[in-house]
């Protein structure tokens, strides 16, 4: 990965992209780029847990602690995958840390035939982070970004399910699980509806986006609006 940076009206956003895809094209690396906060920070914790460094390194001279310290950081940006290189300098007893983003890899399991639609998983996920928000355990969206080691923007289109029409969102909880194909609805898919201020409109769209799985009993109400950064 290669540092970079962009200005855009006068802000300054620093990010890392693939060298491959610089050299070669956007095509020759899925992975393409990364913000520069979110891997740095990733990093930080992961060198700190096992160089045993002091808070006081996130502060002063990480950058040229960090180079001492490891030979190569990479990247996957199709499974979030992170492999850290370390120098023999280092004094660790595994020289290769592999890790996915806010989480340490476990070990690989035998996959399974069929799994939840990604969508499911990403609402319940918004439920249960809106109850830990409501509940003051994570003071606000932010907060769930750090931990998740994802950026605001993300944990935004991901809260943004909570606006969609209980109906619709009791639909999608029930779906059942599926075979490693296409899920029935993509929430890039669903971020049009919750857009959309009234549940009919919504249900209305929602019927012709779904067509194998009608919100039935669908009938407009007031949603509870969740929770804001």
């Amino acid at each position: 990965m290669i540092p970079s940076e962009t200005r855009k009206q006068g802000r300054s956003y620093r990010y890392y992209v693939c060298a491959n895809a610089q050299r070669r094209g956007w095509r020759a690396c899925p992975s393409q780029s990364i913000a520069a906060k979110v891997i740095e920070e990733s990093v930080l914790e992961q060198v700190r847990k096992n160089c045993k460094l002091g808070k006081r390194h996130q502060q002063d001279h990480v950058g040229e602690r960090l180079n001492r310290l490891l030979e190569c950081v990479g990247y996957d940006g199709t499974t979030g995958r992170v492999t850290l290189t370390f120098r023999p300098a280092a004094g660790v007893d595994e020289p290769v840390l592999t890790y996915i983003l806010g989480q340490m890899e476990k070990p690989e399991q035998v996959a399974e035939a069929t799994r939840l639609p990604r969508v499911t998983r990403l609402l319940a996920l918004a439920l249960k982070c809106e109850g830990l928000v409501r509940s003051g355990t994570i003071p606000d969206y932010a907060e769930l970004a750090r931990r998740g080691w994802v950026t605001r923007a993300r944990v935004t289109q991901i809260m943004n399910l909570l606006h969609l029409a209980t109906p619709i969102q009791e639909e999608i909880l029930n779906w059942p699980e599926v075979e490693n194909e296409r899920d029935p609805v993509s929430e890039r898919t669903l971020r049009q509806l919750t857009r959309i201020p009234m549940w009919s409109k919504q249900l209305e769209l929602w019927r012709r986006l779904a067509p194998a799985n009608p919100a039935s009993g669908a009938g407009a109400g007031k949603p509870v609006a969740p929770s804001r950064a």
